[in-house]
């Protein structure tokens, strides 16, 4: 199985979560990908916050920063399958 097998396998096994745990643990191995390329994402943003809070502040997306960011966007929007959308 490829790495990138193991972790769309990973990732779907994350269905059954509630929504924040399966924000945290999204973020976490997405973070644990890129390191094996040597790239490390730091959360930032609302989640880091809802983790530092304890749940006291929510959110509904995560934000990263990166150096690498090509290959942080190739592997969510094309390896991955995500989309891109805007607010309004």
């Amino acid at each position: 199985m490829t790495p990138i097998d193991r972790l769309k396998k990973e990732l779907t096994s994350l269905l059954q979560l509630p929504i924040r745990e399966r924000m945290f643990e999204f973020a976490g191995l997405l973070t644990e990908y890129m390191a094996s390329h040597n790239i490390k994402p730091v959360v930032v943003g609302g989640l880091a916050v809802e983790l530092y809070t304890l749940n006291h502040y929510t959110t509904h997306d995560i934000d990263f920063i990166s150096r690498g960011w090509e290959q942080f966007d190739k592997l969510l929007t094309e390896e991955l399958g995500f989309s891109r959308t805007s607010r309004e």
